[in-house]
Protein backbone atom coordinates (compact mmCIF):
# COMPACT_ATOMS: atom_id res chain seq x y z
CA UNK A 1 0.00 0.00 0.00
CA UNK A 2 1.63 2.75 -0.74
CA UNK A 3 0.79 6.46 0.69
CA UNK A 4 3.82 8.18 1.13
CA UNK A 5 2.55 10.78 -0.93
CA UNK A 6 0.02 12.11 1.82
CA UNK A 7 2.59 12.37 4.63
CA UNK A 8 3.60 15.67 5.88
CA UNK A 9 1.18 17.82 4.03
CA UNK A 10 0.62 21.15 5.01
CA UNK A 11 -3.12 21.64 6.92
CA UNK A 12 -5.58 23.34 5.31
CA UNK A 13 -8.62 23.68 6.73
CA UNK A 14 -11.33 22.28 4.21
CA UNK A 15 -9.27 21.04 1.62
CA UNK A 16 -5.85 19.51 2.82
CA UNK A 17 -7.12 18.87 6.31
CA UNK A 18 -8.11 15.48 8.78
CA UNK A 19 -11.22 14.91 6.27
CA UNK A 20 -9.30 15.84 3.04
CA UNK A 21 -6.56 13.31 3.80
CA UNK A 22 -9.35 10.34 4.02
CA UNK A 23 -10.42 11.24 0.66
CA UNK A 24 -7.13 11.65 -0.99
CA UNK A 25 -6.33 8.21 0.95
CA UNK A 26 -9.08 6.71 0.05
CA UNK A 27 -9.36 7.82 -3.73
CA UNK A 28 -5.48 6.88 -4.40
CA UNK A 29 -5.70 3.61 -3.08
CA UNK A 30 -8.99 1.92 -3.50
CA UNK A 31 -10.15 4.25 -6.24
CA UNK A 32 -13.07 5.53 -4.04
CA UNK A 33 -14.46 9.19 -4.46
CA UNK A 34 -15.82 10.63 -1.32
CA UNK A 35 -18.00 13.10 -1.14
CA UNK A 36 -16.33 16.40 -0.10
CA UNK A 37 -18.24 17.95 2.55
CA UNK A 38 -18.75 21.49 3.33
CA UNK A 39 -17.50 21.98 6.52
CA UNK A 40 -17.46 25.20 7.80
CA UNK A 41 -14.58 26.44 10.34
CA UNK A 42 -15.21 24.93 14.03
CA UNK A 43 -17.56 22.56 12.79
CA UNK A 44 -17.23 20.55 15.76
CA UNK A 45 -17.96 23.18 18.25
CA UNK A 46 -21.52 23.50 16.33
CA UNK A 47 -22.68 19.91 16.84
CA UNK A 48 -21.69 18.94 13.43
CA UNK A 49 -19.63 15.48 13.11
CA UNK A 50 -18.39 15.17 9.43
CA UNK A 51 -17.19 11.48 10.68
CA UNK A 52 -20.33 9.81 12.59
CA UNK A 53 -23.01 12.00 10.60
CA UNK A 54 -21.86 10.83 6.90
CA UNK A 55 -20.16 7.62 7.48
CA UNK A 56 -22.84 5.27 6.31
CA UNK A 57 -23.84 7.35 3.53
CA UNK A 58 -20.34 7.29 2.14
CA UNK A 59 -20.48 3.30 2.45
CA UNK A 60 -19.03 2.34 5.48
CA UNK A 61 -19.75 0.51 8.56
CA UNK A 62 -18.96 1.25 12.06
CA UNK A 63 -17.89 -2.23 13.70
CA UNK A 64 -15.81 -3.52 16.70
CA UNK A 65 -14.15 -5.82 15.78
CA UNK A 66 -10.64 -7.12 13.97
CA UNK A 67 -8.86 -4.14 11.83
CA UNK A 68 -8.15 -4.89 8.09
CA UNK A 69 -6.07 -2.80 5.71
CA UNK A 70 -8.15 0.41 5.09
CA UNK A 71 -9.80 0.48 8.13
CA UNK A 72 -10.29 4.04 9.84
CA UNK A 73 -10.09 4.52 13.77
CA UNK A 74 -11.52 7.22 14.91
CA UNK A 75 -10.69 9.18 18.40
Amino acid sequence: MKYDHLLGRAFKHGSADCYGLIRDFYRDIYDLELTNYARPDMWWDHGFNLYIDYVEREGFRIVDVGLEPGDIIMM
